[in-house]
């Protein structure tokens, strides 16, 4: 599996905005991943976060925590997305996604057997200890063969 600054480097790369929003990778195990964009870089004109870059955190969270388990050799896409923004963030922007071992268990079998996988994961922005955002994504793996 990998570590959290190997994945926060990868998406860094290949996805270059990411750094503008001062996107982090604050923590990575086997069920979850914590990831947080800057205060600074997502605000908008009401001093709270700018719409457009929670729903990017939290597609790269889904994203990041599914392409954490795969093989070198895979293509992954979220195929469907949606948000619900139930109330304003200040501040950095923090989301977390979990995923059960079942999950994980099943997304690598399809994959070895069919070649290809689907995912729904769930991601949660928590803001002043109130739940501010629930993000859901269907991701898509395929192997290159």
């Amino acid at each position: 599996m990998l570590q959290a600054i190997e994945l926060e480097n990868a998406i860094r790369n290949g996805i270059p905005i990411s750094a503008q929003m001062d996107f982090r990778v604050q923590q990575l195990t086997a069920q979850q991943i914590t990831v947080s964009g800057g205060a600074n870089e997502n605000i908008n004109v009401h001093n709270t976060a700018f719409a457009g870059s929670i729903y990017s955190i939290c597609t790269l969270a889904a994203w990041g925590l599914t392409y954490s388990k795969l093989p070198k050799k895979c293509s992954l896409v979220m195929a469907k997305a949606s948000i619900e923004y139930l109330k304003p963030v200040q501040g950095e922007i923090t989301a977390k996604a979990p995923i059960t071992a079942q999950q994980t268990a099943n997304l690598l079998e399809q994959l070895a057997s069919k070649g290809k996988a689907r995912v729904t994961l769930s991601v949660t922005v928590i803001n002043a200890q109130q739940l501010a955002v629930i993000f859901h994504a269907d991701l898509h793996v395929r192997m290159h063969r």
